[in-house]
């Protein structure tokens, strides 16, 4: 009977692998993209991080993201849209949390920032809206040339 209750009492202590993936960001790394979104020039785009499946390219589900320092903790509310909801915020440039995005363990995913429309576009797209949106997106990718390697110059494509 000892050696029963030993056994149970031990594998009470294992840790079983979690279903979930964990990847940590350190949050003033996140913040160099995310601060554009507060310059002039561009009203309707704006810059939002996302988990992108790194084998389809498909956007991963966060089933949990939240940020720590030392004893400070804060859970984010995930969106439907599934965009990583990062405050922005000098403060915590400064302070640097850690930030944590927990995905399915079963997928392989990276963190990719987009530049997107910042409202909902609805069923119809009119040429007008992108004729409104191409010059606000060239205003946004002119500002990150300071930001790129060897001044790398984004150029757009398509329309």
């Amino acid at each position: 009977m000892k050696k029963v209750i030993s056994v149970l009492a031990l594998l009470g202590m294992i840790s079983f692998p979690a279903s979930a993936e964990t990847y940590r960001f350190s949050y003033s790394k996140l913040f160099t993209q995310l601060k554009h979104n507060t310059e002039e020039g561009h009203p309707d785009i704006g810059v939002a991080y996302f988990m992108v499946s790194a084998d389809s390219g498909q956007v991963c589900p966060i089933s949990r993201a939240w940020m720590r320092k030392k004893e400070h903790y804060e859970e984010f509310t995930i969106p439907a849209s599934q965009a990583l909801p990062l405050p922005l915020d000098n403060q915590l440039r400064k302070v640097n949390p850690d930030v944590f995005v927990e995905t399915p363990s079963t997928l392989n995913c990276d963190i990719s920032f987009q530049v997107l429309v910042d409202k909902p576009v609805g069923k119809t797209l009119t040429s007008q809206q992108v004729r409104d949106w191409l010059p606000q997106m060239d205003t946004m990718m002119e500002t990150w040339v300071g930001c790129l390697p060897l001044g790398l110059c984004l150029k757009r494509r398509g329309w």
